[in-house]
């Protein structure tokens, strides 16, 4: 496989489900992200472009002022960068080796705590209102998305640091803007200035070529603007309406929900296709998530001696099936039952352990 060398390490432990867990510590961590990628690139970049292209052919106050305040926004975004991408905000317990990895029947709420829920990958008893996320593998308190851009986490604890994060690149971005925007127009006004400073400078005088990286620069800032200042204004809403965006993407969630039942109805198998499609041609910028929550809609958990609890109970269904009619009908209702129970004791998977990237399947809101 071409990224196998990306693929994360073998699981720590095992879920209740009998499957490895691999939690995530840091963002640089594999598997790296695409994006997470993508805007170290574009940091280096814009750096090596402004302080070639825009820095040099400053002179005076301006040269000081610009060259300063330029160190400044690039040392403070990529400290806040890595902070960020190293900060470990999980609940403490879930890496502990001290204790035991509770068992299906000990993970129940009647045996949480206070102030803890049970969850089934960690196998332990973690804060309130912890998400498991599933490209992290790992639940994380307050719980508000995963950042593709800094392949971490983001949650109650690092949330202040983010939004710094994002206010500090944005205003970077928007300086080298100006910067930008200024020395185009003086360009304009005075070819042969820049001529005679790019003699001087890079001993050349290829002014079209200069010009030219000069726009790249504007354009790339321009873009990094937009896409980035979007984000700011969406989180600014969720602050004013006190809501999270893991809220946000429930309720998007919700709405794909219901469209793709919309277009089941009128054209079966038509957005199937359609999504394979998509998946092909951008696959390399799809999210390498550690936990895909699709396939423990049905899957029942394994107990110690190595059979599943659904197993069981199908055995024992069936020893039922000797007897009457009526006891067979009251076992199936037991089954149903116990389904039900299972999924409340799990824990609740509507409100706990929620996967905000498994958009499709109706038990990944919550595990």
């Amino acid at each position: 496989m071409a990224f196998s060398c990306l693929e994360p390490s073998e699981g720590q432990w095992t879920d209740v489900y009998g499957d490895p867990v691999r939690p995530r510590r840091t963002g640089f961590e594999c598997p790296l992200d695409i994006l997470q990628i993508v805007a170290w690139v574009v940091i280096v970049a814009l750096a090596v472009l402004h302080f070639t292209l825009h820095v040099p052919f400053l002179s005076g106050a301006a040269l000081i002022v610009v060259a300063v305040i330029s160190a400044i926004m690039f040392t403070v975004t990529i400290v806040l960068k890595i902070t960020l991408s190293l900060s470990r905000i999980e609940d403490p317990i879930i890496f502990r080796t001290d204790l035991p990895r509770l068992e299906q029947t000990e993970l129940t709420k009647e045996d949480a705590p206070p102030g803890t829920d049970p969850c089934v990958f960690c196998r332990r008893f973690v804060k309130s209102g912890s998400k498991h996320c599933g490209v992290c593998d790992k639940c994380v308190p307050g719980f508000d998305h995963h950042c593709r851009w800094l392949n971490s986490c983001i949650g109650v604890a690092n949330y202040k640091p983010f939004c710094a994060f994002m206010l500090t690149a944005w205003v970077g971005m928007a300086f080298i803007f100006a910067v930008g925007l200024y020395i185009i127009v003086d360009a304009f006004r005075d070819k042969v200035k820049y001529e005679d400073l790019l003699q001087r400078r890079y001993h050349s005088s290829k002014y079209a070529a200069y010009m030219t990286f000069i726009f790249i620069t504007v354009a790339l800032c321009l873009a990094g603007m937009g896409v980035l200042g979007k984000l700011i204004l969406f989180h600014a809403y969720l602050c004013k309406t006190h809501q999270s965006t893991y809220d946000q993407m429930l309720k998007k969630r919700e709405k794909k929900r219901e469209k793709q039942r919309l277009k089941q109805l009128n054209a079966q198998g038509l957005q199937d296709g359609g999504n394979q499609k998509k998946h092909k041609w951008c696959q390399c910028f799809s999210i390498r998530k550690r936990r895909d929550f699709h396939k423990y809609k049905q899957k029942p958990p394994v107990e110690n001696n190595g059979t599943s609890t659904n197993n069981r109970n199908n055995n024992n269904n069936n020893n039922n099936n000797n007897n009457n009619n009526n006891s067979n009908n009251t076992r199936g209702d037991d089954m149903i039952f116990f389904n039900m129970s299972h999924a409340l004791n799990e824990p609740d998977r509507h409100d706990h352990d929620h996967d905000p990237f498994s958009m499709d399947d109706h038990y990944s809101a919550a595990v």
